[in-house]
Order: structure tokens, then sequence, then C-alpha cells
């Protein structure tokens, strides 16, 4: 089904990390590479070839809207992950998955994201 997505998961934590490239080899999509901070997400966006993000809001002690800025000016869509308020309207990520993470969860984020490539003529 997902085949085409290419995600780069950012994500701070290690074994919610793990877990989430497993949900997603799950789901058949291929995991471009993982960031935990915003420097390395950024570096990541601008050097791997993803074409979508998971995207956890709160890094090691930062804010990912740097990150977010960045995804929403190369028109790369994305799905903010996140124990707190959504702010996926806010941020302009095409949807919200609230930890803890819950396989169904991350299914319908992936779909929603597949949706939006497909809108921008990239799936």
């Amino acid at each position: 089904m997902p085949e085409k997505l290419r995600v780069l998961v950012v994500e701070d934590e290690l074994l919610l990390s793990m877990m989430l490239e497993d949900m997603l080899d799950e789901l058949g999509v291929h995991v471009a590479g993982v960031a935990t901070g915003n420097a390395e997400a950024l570096a990541a966006i601008r050097g791997v070839e993803c074409n979508c993000v998971l995207l956890d809001m709160h890094l090691n002690g930062e804010r990912g809207d740097p990150i977010a800025e960045e995804l929403k000016s190369r028109a790369i869509p994305f799905a903010i992950l996140s124990g707190g308020p959504d702010t996926s309207a806010d941020l302009g990520a095409v949807t919200f998955v609230p930890k803890p993470y819950k396989f169904a969860e991350i299914e319908r984020a992936v779909a929603e994201l597949e949706r939006e490539l497909a809108e921008l003529g990239e799936g």
C-alpha cells in the first residue's frame, strides 16, 4: 500500500523511535532516516530522500517549530506527534498523532500523508 512513502522519523526518545520504525515497517513504509533533534532533522530534510515526516514537537527540550517551518517551505507533508496539545492546524501539518502512539493512529497518519502526497502529484 504505502510503498511510495519515504518517511523521516523525528523523535528524540530511542524506544519510541524504534517502535515507530517497527510500526512503519509493518505498514510497508520505507523509513528514509531518523533524527533526534532540530539540527539533525533540518540536515536530514535537506539531505535525505524523504517525501514526508513524522515530527515529534518536543525534542530534547526544544520545540520542533523550525522543522515544521522548513517542511512547509519545501511543501513536504508532515504529521505532528506529541503528548501535548494538537497544534497541527497552526503549524501546517496534515494530521496529529497523540502520544502514546497506537498502531491505528500511525496507520491513519500514514494514510493521510499518502493522500496529501497524491494531491501534490507524488503518489
